[in-house]
Order: structure tokens, then sequence, then C-alpha cells
């Protein structure tokens, strides 16, 4: 879990140049909550099955005025360890 604060001050020219900053700034003044997910299970001694979820609660945030950040978006992730010998006979 993570939390941006909310931004104290920024240019005015974001404000006067980009349409919606304004709104979208009074809108979201108290800062934002996201939330992460991951879990994952060892398959064997060489392999791996993990399940993430970026932005569980689709928060709609910014780190920068005018770049409105990723959505939700899911990743199932599958790892092969290739563990051989150290030396060749």
């Amino acid at each position: 879990m993570q939390y941006y604060s909310y931004m104290e001050a920024i240019d005015q020219a974001f404000n006067v140049l980009l349409p919606g900053i304004k709104d979208f700034r009074d809108n979201h003044n108290n800062g934002d909550w996201v939330l992460d997910l991951r879990c994952g299970i060892k398959l064997g001694d060489n392999s791996t099955l993990s399940f993430l979820v970026k932005n569980l609660f689709n928060t709609e945030y910014a780190l920068r005025p005018a770049l409105v950040d990723a959505p939700r978006s899911y990743t199932l992730r599958y790892a092969w360890s290739f563990k051989g010998k150290d030396k060749i006979d």
C-alpha cells in the first residue's frame, strides 16, 4: 500500500494552460492511497507462479499535474530457474 500526499504547490501555468487541472486538484485534495496485491506459489524446485494486481481499487490519482497514473492492471507471471551443475565433466 502506498500513500501519495496532495501536491501543495504547482506552477500556476498548469491551471491556466491545461483545462481541468484545477477541477481535478479540487476533487483530489486529500492525497491518495494505492494498493497493489501480489501472491505466488512455488510449483517445484525451479518454478513459481505469481499473480499481481496493480492499483487494486482502480484509484484515479496523479503524481504529476496533467498526468493521470495507470488504472488497475493484472499480471500472471510464470518463472523458471535454470539450475545446472557448477562445473562441466
